[in-house]
């Protein structure tokens, strides 16, 4: 603090010089100048030597260092102006008053408001003393100069051109490449001066230059100037919001690589950020990640779909900036319409490579459900997207509807892309039974049911508040009732609601939890009473299989049963999933031996197509013979040997006792267990195995004893 002493001196010395010619035309005072410096002089020694002694009491050395400078200030302006006036002992008593004043508020480190106050109740103290003492003249001339001075030491005004005008000199040498970093921050105010409270020009800019030349020592300072320097926090704002702005500057595609590790910081952005960049920079981390997949990704395919995905999210990034009030918003969007410059010039390059290698779109994806965004690699169910929408969308649809098929066969998939198939007259929601929670207990599940439907008909522009668990702990059925009738009111005219239960045979859970099965009483109730609400089941299940208590509430569900796909689509899917594929992947044996032994099952079919795509793709091959055919079906049984044994377990043991009499080529009569299977779409009802490659997977395991029949 010290290092500041001559220039605060020859500040305040003029000041004082000013002041007193001020007060000598202003209150017609002469000006003696002995007294003037003796008064001056007088009052910087006792002001001085309060100071520290209030400083060392208080046991803090900055405020020691900070209060004998400003004391001196303080002594050099108000005793100067009493010796201006020509007593001695005037200019002595007042520099003293004003020392104790400036030494308790500056000498000790306050808050600023106990500062204000502080220094208030002392000036009116001493002016009260001047009144007292020496009459209301010599009170008005004291308390205006020490208001007056106080002020203008209080927020450093004195002495703040020359900081500000030495902050700017130092942020325009920043500015230059190989600049001393150390040197110009131990240079800059902000390092020194502990008093300055009044925000210095470009200082936000300042401290982003530092960590542009010293990444490590300009984080530093601006924590340094977080804590220690509470008036300037709009600098470490500002200084966070250019950081981060420099950072998303990229001119080559490469530079994602170290940019992820500079950003991770911004996984949980801090609350010092201006609004725009706490809200947005987590986007901008996901997108470096999604660049740095990129380049790590081998399969061209795979790369070109993970830069297509950016250019969405990229896209849906600027329309929201656009719409942000805030002025970082569009520095942000122009960072970001850069970087979807970088995205489109990396894609073009990467399909062009793509091409190069004739490489073939591994495209395929066993296992995984088709979410909205997927909706170009949604086809093949045409017949079931019909009816489905039939049963929705007329006026007499019904309000109960199963869409039962075995797994994986797309029902998951088909379900996703409802809100995008159904329109604006149909807010569609789906609620996963498979996550416990939502089948825990009656308030959770409704819980659950209100969001799910809020979120829905937020989509389609109509505000409905959801419930929150709190108010489902106590009657949940009437308290769900209300709030239905309350949304069904919010509704316009035309609009429904179509709520799906996933893997819907987890409610039974639920269900089961009430001895007298409310539950689904409640929901036959529903669909009976809410002509605006639709409830689709979606599994693997008749409701018969169930129990009694299912078949007899939901006579009057639809059911839908989703099979496998037709010939023509299967063959689409085969060939020419995305246009990239080759026109003659398949030889024409080799194709109908797939559509064979598939089935035209969904699953099988990713399954077989993921690894022969894969497997072409490594011999740098673009054909497929039959050979290559039957070689990805017996690897389909390694990698998805989890999938039959499924299939094996849900028959149970009767049903099992069937699938060996069928291998076996013994007649097998109508009852229970061929019925189940037919309705798993694994036997037909003249006792046929629905799939040739699982018949071949099932002699081949109970031959190796992978699986066993039972006795």
């Amino acid at each position: 603090m010290f290092k500041a002493t001559p220039m605060i001196l020859g500040v305040s010395s003029v000041s004082a010089l000013v002041v007193a010619v001020f007060l000598r035309y202003a209150f017609d005072q002469q000006v003696l100048w002995q007294q003037f410096v003796v008064g001056a002089a007088a009052g910087i020694v006792l002001c001085a030597a309060l100071s520290i002694a209030i400083g060392v009491w208080a046991d803090c050395s900055s405020g020691v260092s900070f209060g004998v400078v400003f004391c001196i200030e303080a002594g050099i302006v108000l005793g100067s102006l009493f010796g201006a006036q020509g007593e001695v002992s005037q200019g002595l008593a007042i520099g003293v008053a004003t020392g104790i004043s400036f030494g308790l508020v500056f000498g000790i480190n306050r808050e600023a408001f106990e500062g204000l106050v502080l220094g208030t109740l002392v000036g009116g103290l001493v002016t009260l003393f001047v009144w007292t003492s020496s009459g209301f003249p010599a009170a008005l001339k004291f308390g205006s100069c020490f208001a007056g001075s106080f002020v203008f030491g209080y927020v450093r005004l004195v002495d703040y051109p020359l900081h500000a005008a030495e902050a700017l000199k130092i942020k325009v040498e920043s500015e230059a490449l190989g600049a001393d970093c150390a040197k110009l921050w131990a240079n800059h105010p902000l390092a020194w001066n502990e008093a300055i409270w009044i925000p210095l020009p470009s200082s936000g800019r300042f401290l982003a230059n530092l960590v542009k030349l010293d990444r490590k020592l300009g984080f530093k300072s601006i924590v340094f100037v977080a804590v220690y320097r509470p008036f300037h926090l709009r600098a470490v704002e500002n200084a966070l919001g250019e950081v981060i702005l420099d950072d998303l500057e990229l001119h080559t595609f490469t530079e994602f690589d170290p940019l992820v590790e500079k950003l991770e910081w911004l996984r949980d952005p801090p609350g010092r950020l201006p609004t725009a960049i706490q809200t947005f920079a987590p986007q901008f981390v996901s997108l470096a990640e999604r660049a740095v997949q990129h380049l790590n990704l081998i399969s061209r395919h795979q790369q070109v779909e993970v830069l297509t995905r950016a250019l969405g999210e990229l896209a849906n990034l600027r329309k929201s900036l656009i719409g942000t009030k805030d002025s970082y918003a569009p520095r942000l969007l122009g960072r970001a319409t850069e970087w979807e410059a970088l995205f489109q010039a990396e894609l073009r390059t990467t399909q062009e490579a793509a091409k190069a290698e004739g490489s073939i779109p591994e495209m395929f994806r066993a296992g995984s459900y088709l979410k909205a965004e997927d909706a170009r690699h949604f086809f093949g169910r045409e017949t079931d997207t019909r009816t489905l929408e039939a049963f929705v969308m007329t006026p007499s649809a019904p309000s109960s509807i199963l869409l039962q098929g075995a797994r994986r066969m797309g029902k998951s998939s088909l379900v996703l892309q409802l809100p995008r198939m159904l329109g604006p007259d149909c807010a569609a929601c789906c609620l996963d039974m498979t996550d416990a929670a939502n089948n825990e207990n009656l308030p959770r599940f409704f819980t659950a049911v209100s969001e799910e439907m809020s979120n829905a008909l937020q989509r389609r522009g109509v505000k409905v508040e959801r419930l929150t668990l709190a108010q489902l702990q106590v009657e949940p059925f009437a308290i769900f009732g209300d709030w239905l009738k309350r949304v069904e009111s919010a509704l316009r005219p035309g609009l429904r609601v179509l709520l799906c239960f996933d893997e819907y045979e987890r409610l039974d859970r639920l269900v089961r939890l009430d001895a007298d099965v409310r539950l689904l009483d409640y929901l036959r109730f529903l669909q009976q009473n809410h002509r605006s609400l639709i409830l689709l089941y979606c599994g693997m299940k008749p409701f018969h299989t169930l129990g009694r208590e299912w078949a007899s509430r939901f006579v009057s569900a639809r059911t839908l049963k989703l099979s496998f796909l037709d010939e023509a689509a299967s063959t689409q899917l085969l060939t020419k999933p995305v246009p990239e594929f080759p026109d003659d992947l398949y030889a024409p044996e080799a194709l109908a031996h797939r559509l064979a032994m598939t089935r035209c099952q969904p699953f099988l079919m990713q399954a077989t197509a993921e690894i022969l795509v894969h497997t072409l793709n490594q011999d740098k091959r673009r054909h497929a013979e039959l050979t290559d055919v039957d070689a990805a079906i017996d690897k389909a049984f390694d990698h998805w040997r989890d999938y039959f044994h499924d299939l094996w377990n849900d028959a149970e043991p009767d049903g099992q006792r069937v699938l060996c009499d069928v291998l076996a080529g013994n007649p097998v009569s109508a009852g229970p267990a061929l019925k189940r299977l037919c309705d798993y779409d694994v036997l037909t009802p003249e006792g046929k195995f629905q799939v040739p490659m699982l018949e071949r997977w099932m002699r081949k395991a109970l031959s190796t004893g992978e699986i066993v029949g039972p006795k």
